[in-house]
């Protein structure tokens, strides 16, 4: 019996692969056309299109419809605890992440949010929703449902951060407590936003920050792209 042997499209996938672990195509670098790739290694572009999509099973590539083949970027890394604000400022200092503001409105705090801030249901809450960018790619949404404060909303149109916004108005320094970590699978708007498919799986992180009275402030979510950031939850020194 003669020997098995490996799949063209395999053989590629390694050759690319081992390309990006040197460095040749850089974290969110774009990959040459399926017309070029196929010209070079002498296959058909069904072939290429093969190894792409493992690739992208393996979390090595990502297809943008339209755009072309990018390689993704596994090295963000983020603590869920108390020591993330930190790591947040050092990034954006460094000019990595950028922060984008998606929607401020104020509206009625729905049972949970009630029950998290202890307000009655209904109640109204400031909720501001947000897309973290690191090195360009979208890798984060949040949305931070805070308690009433008076001048929030005017100074979260002014200030960097909510954390900043709080300062603003007289509330210095919040603590975080109830952090939860979850796996959910992206919706339509959640992939549109983070250029993912749905149903793509997400990682959630939900928390509250209290304030220097032991009072509910803010109720905060995150919904991380698995391979674009990594959480940390080694204790804060």
């Amino acid at each position: 019996m003669a020997p098995t042997q490996t799949p063209i499209w395999r053989e590629i996938a390694e050759d690319i692969r081992n390309e990006i672990a040197l460095g040749r195509y850089g974290p969110h670098e774009k990959l040459p056309t399926e017309t070029q790739l196929a010209g070079r290694f002498g296959v058909n572009r069904h072939t290429v299109r093969r190894a792409i999509a493992e690739l992208t099973r393996q979390r090595i590539l990502h297809p943008r419809r339209g755009v072309g083949v990018f390689v993704l970027d596994r090295t963000g890394c983020q603590a869920p605890g108390g020591h993330v604000k930190h790591r947040l400022n050092i990034w954006q200092r460094s000019g990595i992440l950028e922060t984008e503001r998606l929607a401020t409105i104020t509206r009625g705090a729905d049972p949970q949010e009630a029950a998290s801030l202890d307000l009655e249901v209904g109640g109204p809450v400031l909720v501001h929703d947000g897309i973290c960018r690191f090195q360009g790619m979208p890798a984060m949404l949040f949305r931070k449902v805070i308690a009433p404060l008076p001048g929030l909303a005017e100074a979260l149109a002014t200030c960097r951060s909510v954390a900043e916004a709080l300062a603003a108005c007289g509330m210095d320094q919040t603590s975080r407590t109830a952090v939860r970590i979850s796996a959910v699978a992206a919706n339509a708007t959640q992939a549109l936003h983070l250029r993912i498919n749905e149903g793509d799986p997400l990682v959630t992180t939900s928390w509250i920050d209290i304030d220097p009275d032991l009072r509910p402030a803010v109720l905060g979510t995150t919904c991380h792209v698995g391979e674009r950031i990594e959480l940390d939850l080694s204790p804060a020194l």
